[in-house]
């Protein structure tokens, strides 16, 4: 009996002990979660920070290229083929190039409204839904992968914030291409949440509508979103829906479109069909080609970038196949990766049947990037979750062994695919990081130029103003002057800031082509005899407007007359009384002045008035 009594308290302070223990290990559990976690948040700020910091460096308030479709829209200005006399619907539907941007053209309204247009704000907003972007995406797959910490993101985030991408980065125009990734990301979100309705189905098929009418690469987003339907089995209705609204979508995009011009000098798919090497060659490249700058071409080719492009067209078919396996057992959640590859690969392809004829330098450019991206994106997300290895697995699923592939087979695939990914990010992101770098002075002398340029668009010659401000030989007439003088006039990027001042006070950069202002008298001729009433004409040319022509008479007791020219189609003219003045030998000289200050007087040409 005493034993007893005195082994109770021995038995009640060892279990006393194992629950301070239990206690004591959850906390530490809980601490290292936490330690994890914040961790994980402070490191992918670290691309964010680095995006940001490259904007700033790098990016300046100039308008440029495609940017004054903007000022057209603002100013009711003529560019290209679009003419606006005030804002209409029909105005924000307007077509440019392939695109329908109509919502990008209302936050253009906005961003004219209350920051005069600053196309630094616009970069900004870019980053921004980029970011937005990211935090979408990989809160999607989150929510189906509970127990990926955060870390393991970090990847995604160099990936999908490179400054490979500098042609969208440093481009406000392209704001257009990140409210259609925001779209993508928002619409995959909000098909994949657990908790499921009416209701957030209709908000994931307008937040799809808003991509479609940012822009041509929005269309995508509704196989993609697809793709995430069919994995997720939803119920038929949604699915059903989902396809009539995304051929309704299509429908309205492609009302009244005009097809020509679309095509860069003489793209489509025949093209494609008729050079199917070139089309696969331009097609590999594109995907490859995530540094945003690629490598030296060596005779019309990059075989290490066709390399590459293959080695991931490879891995998304492999991965979306795994993928797909595992989703059959059960196993696989996340749709987010499928999603992402689908919309990467749809992309490639159709640019490729628009763009393949342009070569491999055409598939060069960065703008690609942001998108093309998505592709390895996919593949990374698939290869977090990895693959069944048990057969028993199948056997809980009521699905056939998968006898070619041992358990011990599996793990080293996956590990194999998982070591080429993360191979591939790191070179894709240390690649884009230094082209970025490496372009980055470049582009911002660049648009420094534009503002020099845009500044001086007055007088600035004919060839500067193309070369500086809208380097696009495919359209002889842009109307670019009246648009940076309108620019100017209601006072739009940097007009409205003391930068306008600064560069309106330097000095044009020399231009080949660069046309010195001159005049000559063109009649009467030297040595002519004068009677009555004659006709004085003037030749005149500057590289900007002429601000007016006038004819000096000079005698032998100094400047007798002067006359102001009128402009007709030969030139400028000037009527003449010669009985007003004493007959003798008289000079005639004209005089031009243009709009930038610059006057210039022609030869002499002697006369003799016999009246």
């Amino acid at each position: 009996m005493k034993a007893d009594v005195a082994k109770a308290p021995a038995h009640e302070s060892a279990g006393a002990d194992s629950g301070e223990a239990q206690h004591a290990s959850g906390i530490s559990n809980g601490l290292t979660k936490s330690v994890l976690l914040g961790a994980g948040a402070l490191v992918l700020l670290v691309p964010v920070v680095m995006y940001f910091a490259f904007i700033h460096k790098y990016g300046v308030n100039a308008i440029y290229y495609d940017q004054w479709e903007n000022i057209g829209l603002l100013t009711h200005t003529r560019f290209l083929f679009n003419s606006y006399s005030h804002t209409t619907l029909s105005m924000l539907w307007a077509q440019h190039g392939e695109d329908r941007m109509f919502f990008p053209n209302l936050v253009v309204l906005v961003l004219g409204r209350l920051t005069n247009m600053n196309i630094m704000t616009e970069m900004y907003v870019s980053g921004a839904l980029l970011v937005l972007a990211l935090a979408l995406i990989i809160a999607a797959h989150r929510q189906d992968v509970l127990r990926t910490h955060l870390v393991f993101y970090v990847p995604v985030a160099f990936l999908v914030l490179t400054l490979g991408q500098i042609e969208n980065t440093l481009f406000g125009f392209n704001l257009w291409l990140y409210m259609v990734i925001a779209a993508l990301a928002g619409t995959i979100f909000l098909l994949d949440l657990e908790r499921w309705s009416w209701a957030i189905f209709i908000a994931a098929v307008a937040t799809a509508v808003v991509g479609s009418y940012s822009g041509i690469d929005g269309l995508a987003i509704w196989p993609a979103g697809l793709v995430v339907l069919l994995w997720k089995e939803r119920p038929r209705r949604f699915v059903v829906t989902w396809l009539v609204s995304a051929i309704a979508t299509t429908l309205v995009f492609f009302y009244h479109y005009q097809l020509s011009g679309t095509s860069a000098n003489g793209g489509g798919p025949g093209y494609v069909f008729a050079h199917p090497l070139s089309g696969a060659q331009f097609f590999f490249y594109l995907i490859g080609n995530l540094m945003g700058g690629g490598l030296p071409l060596v005779g019309g080719s990059d075989p290490a970038i066709i390399a590459i492009g293959v080695v991931i067209v490879v891995l998304a078919g492999l991965c979306v196949g795994i993928a797909v396996h595992a989703r059959r057992l059960g196993v696989s959640r996340s749709p987010v990766g499928p999603a992402l590859i689908c919309f990467g690969i749809f992309l490639a392809i159709v640019v490729t049947i628009g763009r393949a004829n342009l070569g491999l330098p055409g598939a060069e450019q960065s703008r690609y990037v942001t998108e093309d991206l998505l592709i390895l994106v996919g593949c990374y997300f698939c290869l977090l979750e990895g693959w069944p290895v048990h057969d028993t697995e199948s056997d809980r699923a009521g699905l056939p062994r998968v006898r070619s592939m041992s358990g011990m087979q599996r793990k080293r695939l996956v590990l194999v695919l998982r070591t080429v990914a993360v191979v591939l990010v790191v070179v894709e992101v240390v690649g884009g990081i230094q082209n970025g770098i490496r372009n980055g002075p470049a582009s911002r002398n660049l648009s420094l130029q534009a503002d020099l340029v845009a500044a001086h668009a007055a007088c600035a010659p004919d060839s500067l103003i193309k070369s500086a401000l809208f380097p696009n030989h495919g359209y002889v007439w842009s109307n670019v002057r009246n648009l940076a003088i309108a620019a100017k006039k209601d006072r739009f990027s940097f007009f409205a800031t003391s930068e306008a001042s600064r560069f309106e006070h330097m000095k044009l950069p020399a231009s080949a082509n660069a046309q010195r202002p001159q005049t000559s008298v063109l009649k009467p001729t030297n040595g002519a005899i004068l009677r009555g009433g004659v006709l004085l004409v003037a030749g005149a040319s500057a590289n900007c407007a002429i601000k007016a022509v006038h004819f000096q008479i000079n005698g032998r007791g100094g400047q007798v007359k002067v006359l102001n020219g009128v402009r007709f189609v030969y030139g400028y003219v000037a009527g003449w009384s010669t009985t007003d003045v004493l007959n003798g030998v008289y000079t005639v000289q004209s005089t031009m002045r243009d709009v930038a200050g610059n006057v210039r007087t022609s030869q002499p040409v002697s006369v003799n008035v016999r009246n």
